[in-house]
């Protein structure tokens, strides 16, 4: 199961913010298919880097399986001591 609660992520560059993503909500059960549709540039794919844990999200409440380690964190970083 994956479950994310507010996720949001938002970008800046030269000091002005553009949100990507603001308060996404959704779980997906076992074996459950889904898809994501949107026209161009409604964060589709910032969505999948965030799921994928390439990026790390602006914020959220409680995101991830049960068993993976919270999206707030990347996998690919060493842990602190």
């Amino acid at each position: 199961m994956i479950e994310v609660h507010d996720l949001r992520k938002e970008y800046v560059e030269a000091e002005t913010p553009t949100l990507a993503l603001r308060d996404v909500t959704f779980t997906i059960a076992k074996g459950e298919f889904v898809s994501i549709m949107g026209p161009s540039g409604s964060g589709k794919s910032t969505l999948l880097r965030l799921l994928t844990r390439e990026q790390i999200p602006s914020s959220a409440r409680r995101t991830a399986s049960p068993n993976s380690p919270p999206m707030t964190q990347n996998p690919a970083s060493p842990s602190p001591p």
